[in-house]
């Protein structure tokens, strides 16, 4: 009934006799395996990372990052909220957020700690399609009708765990940030990371004036064409850049918009290198 087991006993007890014979050699041999399987699957975890999902966001590859640059490249625009306004504006965008930074202390319960803090339009959660592990993500009904940002915070998945040993009590709790009471709303999953993954996001007000920058990207509307979208935005770069001529390149500038898949490691000579790497591990 089971005469077709009796070739494959017969060749593991011959294999077993032959390492028994030579040990030294199936050693190697096994070592030899073990750091192949380890070196290949590390490099297919960088290749995957970089090159077949590089963001964890809905459609990264239909995402669009502005550029606006002097023509001998060493300088650029920071866009204002007023600006941002203008960029939502522009019939071939379908969506436009934003983010800014600025320092904040978390003081409290906690042991004082320094954080950059990750400033999102309440739209762009819903922008980059990631829902939360636990609560909910900021949303534009977080920014009242005056402007004002209400005191909630997302929390990234590794502060969770630093903070809270990854509990769900977490939601509701407050955070002590510069000063503020914040509630926590929400918590992101381990390989969602914008600007960083170890910190929090917060509500970006859009009457505050007092950030460094605002970093925009935007999505095009259905059947928008990238020469299209290019031709709007130099428009409408052109209409700020004569209304705010001080704030743009003396030499002049050009304009172009990139897919935020081209603005990573992974493109030019770098996405080759990875594919050959891949191509010598396997």
């Amino acid at each position: 009934m089971f005469h077709w087991l009796e070739p494959l006993v017969q060749d593991v007890g011959y294999a077993l006799r032959s390492f028994r014979r030579s040990p030294a050699f199936v050693l190697v041999a096994l070592l030899s395996l073990t750091l192949g399987i380890g070196a290949s699957s590390a490099i297919f975890s960088v290749v995957y990372g970089v090159l077949i999902a590089p963001y964890p966001y809905a459609k990264p590859g239909e995402i669009w990052a502005p550029e606006v640059r002097a023509v001998d490249g060493r300088g650029g625009h920071g866009y204002t909220l007023d600006e941002l306004r203008t960029l939502s504006e522009i019939p071939a965008f379908s969506s436009v957020m934003a983010t800014s930074m600025q320092p904040v202390l978390m003081t409290g319960e906690f042991s004082p700690e320094t954080f950059n803090g990750v400033l999102l339009t309440g739209n762009a959660f819903n922008f980059l399609g990631v829902p939360p592990v636990i609560g909910r993500t900021i949303q534009p009904s977080d920014i009242g009708s005056d402007g004002e940002a209400a005191p909630v915070v997302v929390l990234s998945h590794r502060l969770w765990l630093r903070l809270f040993e990854g509990s769900p009590s977490a939601l509701g709790r407050t955070l002590q940030l510069n000063g503020r009471p914040h509630t926590i709303i929400g918590v992101m999953p381990p390989r969602f990371g914008w600007y960083g993954n170890d910190g929090f996001w917060l509500p970006l007000s859009p009457t505050r004036t007092d950030l460094p920058f605002m970093a925009p990207i935007m999505r095009l509307n259905p059947g928008a064409t990238k020469a299209v979208a290019e031709q709007q935005f130099s428009a409408a770069i052109k209409r700020i850049a004569s209304e705010k001529p001080a704030t743009f390149p003396s030499q002049g500038y050009t304009t172009r918009l990139r897919n935020y898949l081209d603005v990573t490691v992974a493109s030019g000579e770098m996405r080759t290198s990875l594919r050959l790497l891949l191509g010598v591990g396997a």
